[in-house]
């Protein structure tokens, strides 16, 4: 009796012991994962989910391209305000054409969805007129003004080029002059039909076209006259090109001369010509398209001509600054060098922490509908149409919404994803220095914008 009265108060005491054991261990662990938590939830790169931002980072890892170039990331949510990936993000990068982010954002802001075309006034028989920067058609000029008036041209005169573009690149379409008042885009539009006639807008007696079979390329202009030099040989049918006019602002007031019967431009007009003026006003969505869809430079120009007009009345790129910097732009969270609208210069500066601000910016005030009207897509009209044909869901739709902007060595983008769960990501890819085929750096930030979109 005395034996089992043992053994049963033996078993009873490791029944305890157990029993304690398991309840320690299991507050153990419980205190452990809280523990786990808050330091994940507090940590202050705010990298939201752990496991994702992990896996980001191990991908990024294997990209070979873009960790020998110079590159900056931010991936940021707009819903919760968290960064969830960076890399480099306050570092700053030539941004190429992702400056026509900042153009839109602060066009739109000041300007509308219209702004000024041409400033008029009527002096009797006499017929005053300013441009403003917006690019004009001449059948618009001939709707609002008289052939047989007296027509002053108060427009101002404008350098050709922006700060820190390529002399050399003056025939090339990307970089057309900048001018007040811009006729038929400051460029001739040529066309060969399947005959191999040539043809061109405007037509244009002091505008004179050379056939050169022998030439190496497809066009070609002289420097500083209008002689465009072509070669049917290498010209692809239907193709069609702009060729940028020289000196567009004199061209311009030569063929007024022969348009109008009394016309006259004038250096200096007097100030009382210029108060009190009819505005007539023009839409600027198509222009808004044609810049961010096929990243047109020479629209870009003439959009923050307008905005520098619309703030201080003339070309004033200090007085615009100091306004943008003080009211638009007074958020940006790094250092901003801005020089001119389309990106054409490497003297802009900027960092991807910045252009995600400013797409921020644009998703709040403008809405989710206006924030992707004007941004490419792929499988869509526009820069992305052939890129990224992974970023489309099964109905087609595009899951990527954004702006390229490429230069030598440079390789940009920066715009919207959607996710699979339905939300919105914010995001700046920006590459300098690329010394690789930049092909292969798209390869690797699809990989990488394709890993954000099918985990969050």
């Amino acid at each position: 009796m005395i034996g089992v009265k043992i053994a049963s108060r033996h078993r009873k005491r490791c029944r305890n012991v157990l029993h304690k054991t398991k309840f320690r261990w299991s507050w153990g662990r419980l205190v452990a994962l809280v523990l786990l938590l808050v330091a994940i939830s507090g940590c202050s790169t705010a990298y939201l989910p752990f496991s994702r931002s992990y896996g980001a980072h191990r991908l990024w890892k294997d990209f070979a391209v873009l960790n020998r170039a110079h590159t900056g990331v931010c991936v940021y949510d707009p819903l919760s305000q968290k960064v969830l990936f960076s890399r480099k993000m306050h570092h700053h990068f030539t941004p190429a054409s992702n400056t026509k982010i900042y153009t839109l954002y602060v066009a739109r802001e000041v300007l509308g969805d219209s702004a000024v075309g041409l400033i008029m006034k009527r002096l009797e028989d006499t017929t005053v007129i300013r441009g403003v920067g917006y690019p004009l058609e001449e059948h618009d000029l001939l709707r609002w003004l008289d052939t047989s008036s007296v027509v002053i041209d108060c427009t101002d005169t404008l350098l050709r080029f922006g700060a820190g573009w390529m002399w050399d690149d003056y025939p090339y379409s990307y970089q057309r002059e900048r001018s007040w008042m811009p006729l038929y885009g400051n460029a001739v539009k040529v066309v060969m039909d399947s005959t191999g006639t040539f043809y061109c807008n405007p037509t244009d007696t002091h505008l004179r076209f050379v056939i050169d079979t022998a030439l190496d390329g497809r066009y070609f202009r002289a420097e500083y006259a209008n002689v465009f030099y072509v070669n049917p040989r290498r010209w692809i049918y239907p193709d069609t090109v702009y060729i940028p006019l020289f000196a567009a602002s004199a061209w311009r007031r030569d063929r007024f001369e022969r348009t109008f019967s009394q016309y006259r431009w004038l250096e200096n007009c007097p100030q009382e010509w210029l108060a009190d003026v009819e505005a007539k006003r023009l839409p600027l969505d198509t222009l808004y398209k044609r810049m961010m869809y096929y990243s047109d430079n020479f629209i870009a120009e003439q959009l923050l001509l307008m905005t520098q007009y619309a703030v201080c009345g003339e070309e004033c790129w200090d007085s615009t600054w100091t306004y943008l910097r003080s009211h638009l732009l007074k958020g940006l969270p790094d250092s901003l060098h801005w020089v001119d609208g389309s990106g054409l210069s490497r003297y802009n500066q900027t960092t991807p922490a910045n252009t995600v601000w400013v797409l921020e910016q644009i998703w709040h005030k403008w809405g989710q509908e206006r924030a992707l009207r004007w941004m490419a897509a792929p499988g869509r009209v526009g820069t992305l149409r052939h890129r990224y044909r992974s970023l489309v869901d099964t109905r087609g739709e595009p899951l990527l919404y954004a702006k390229t902007g490429s230069l030598r060595g440079v390789y940009c983008l920066s715009g919207y994803l959607r996710c699979r769960s339905g939300r919105w990501l914010i995001f700046s890819v920006m590459v300098n220095h690329l010394m690789a085929e930049r092909s292969l750096a798209l390869e690797e930030i699809e990989r990488f914008l394709r890993y954000w979109q099918e985990r969050y």
